[in-house]
């Protein structure tokens, strides 16, 4: 890896995005999907990222893009960008599960003619990937527009309680979806766990709900589906059913009525969009597992090649250097660049180096986004992104970098959450305003400058996090 250029400084507006560990060909899917062909192909318009890298887990980018919103409506209409979004999204959607869906079957590469049946249907799984991948980039700067553009009209009506609540009436999801069916299928397995005194009979039955749901969300392909073990461990915890429906919108102005109905929209999609990915990993197992077995590999490793290392491998026209693919386990940088899209040399600290962060004191105050009202009081509890099933106590308050659907009992005992990304429509956004606790997001450095054990009093309503006592 020395041999690899140094990746050029962030521009300015480009923002630290998200810190999850990703396998190189979905980044390498991703970033092929921020470019002018697939912005023309999937949008009609002439717009492309110039500036997407990966660093050690790091993704930054220009999250907040006022360009790709006025190309997609020179009027700056919010409904008219929503709109154009969400069918886009949606179109994405449904060709990558039926595409998963086609290729999933091992018959279909032919043992004398393997490689070229295995490669055309890499090909067509990876030109859906690379449509779908696109909407992930394009949602915070989508988010970002309607929602204020909405919090304008409430203001303009005069609704100012509901900017201060929030806006716990509009930002829920307002039907399931594939998260709330999972989450119901695991109350009916836990209802089982009590009728069933076989224990061969319930690790069926978990293994069975593991491999079709993921259970533990997997997107990526960076692991496998949990064991049956796991998956029991996970089912027997407590965790509430999640509600969906919101309260009537019959008291406001029907041009605020459709904003609302679009940023409920949002919400639903951003859910549906990464819950395909897991339908989609779970769809397209075998076909990967053949390719491993075809460059004799783990298939691990095969997730941490691009697109076209894989089609050189396949067709004789490459080599498969498995001790690049191993380093790259540990760290690589992958990155779009004005267009060009390249290996760079890691730095193992992040996108922008390793920053000193001072512990905070008595007093201090950290500021972020409001996204569910309401103030409490509590001890801090630090969660990393590694921590599949924590426990949490009923006087803490969950501090962690994002939440996520398998933390969903922890997520029930805590008083609030309080997170270093984020926006109005996240999990943890959503999740609050369902549980009626405080939430604040989008905080930055939260995880890095607070310590669990630390009281700390966070104001869902401002968007605050005051330091009480620092001792921890």
């Amino acid at each position: 890896m020395s041999t690899l250029p140094t990746y050029p400084a962030p521009p300015k507006g480009v923002q630290l995005g998200l810190k999850c560990p990703q396998s190189v060909l979905y980044i390498d899917l991703g970033l092929r999907g921020c470019t002018a062909p697939s912005f023309r192909r999937n949008y009609g318009i002439d717009f492309a990222f110039s500036y997407i890298v990966y660093d050690s887990a790091e993704k930054c980018f220009d999250l907040i893009n006022s360009e790709f919103i006025r190309l997609l409506s020179p009027e700056l209409r919010p409904d008219v960008v929503a709109q154009k979004y969400i069918t886009t999204t949606a179109r994405n959607i449904r060709r990558l599960v039926r595409t998963a869906q086609i290729v999933s079957s091992p018959t279909r590469w032919r043992s004398s003619h393997l490689r070229q049946d295995l490669l055309e249907d890499l090909n067509t799984y990876f030109d859906a990937y690379e449509s779908h991948a696109m909407s992930m980039y394009l949602f915070f700067g989508v988010e970002n527009f309607v929602v204020n553009s909405l919090i304008d009209e409430l203001r303009k009506a005069g609704f100012q309680e509901e900017v201060d609540n929030a806006l716990p009436t509009f930002v829920v999801t307002s039907e399931p979806n594939w998260f709330a069916l999972e989450q119901q299928n695991i109350e009916a397995l836990k209802s089982r766990f009590s009728d069933i005194g076989d224990d061969e009979a319930i690790m069926a039955a978990a293994s069975f709900h593991a491999n079709t749901f993921g259970i533990v969300y997997t997107p990526y392909n960076l692991g496998t589906p949990p064991s049956g073990e796991d998956a029991a461990k996970l089912m027997k915890q407590p965790t509430a059913p999640i509600k969906h429906g919101i309260k009537s919108l019959d008291e406001f102005p029907e041009h605020i009525v459709q904003l609302g109905e679009l940023v409920r929209e949002l919400a639903f999609w951003k859910g549906e969009r990464t819950d395909t990915l897991s339908i989609a990993d779970h769809y397209a197992t075998p076909m990967f597992k053949c390719l491993s077995e075809l460059l004799d590999i783990p298939v691990n490793l095969v997730y941490f090649m691009t697109r076209d290392e894989i089609t050189q491998a396949i067709t004789g026209k490459g080599d498969v250097q498995k001790e690049i693919l191993e380093a790259r386990t540990e760290q690589y940088c992958r990155a779009l660049v004005n267009g060009t899209i390249k290996f760079y040399q890691p730095t193992g600290t992040g996108i922008f180096g390793k920053k000193k962060h001072d512990i905070a004191k008595n007093g201090d105050l950290l500021r972020g986004m409001p996204t569910s009202p309401g103030v409490v009081r509590g001890r801090v509890r630090i969660l990393s992104l590694s921590e599949a099933s924590p426990v949490v106590a009923s006087n803490e308050i969950i501090v962690t970098s994002m939440t996520r659907q398998e933390i969903g009992a922890a997520l029930d005992v805590a008083l609030a959450y309080a997170t270093d990304e984020g926006g109005r429509l996240c999990h943890a956004a959503i999740v609050s305003r369902e549980k009626k606790k405080p939430c604040v997001t989008a905080l930055g450095d939260a995880t890095k400058v607070l310590r669990s054990g630390m009281l700390i009093e966070v104001d869902g309503t401002t968007g605050t996090v005051t330091v009480i006592d620092d001792n921890f």
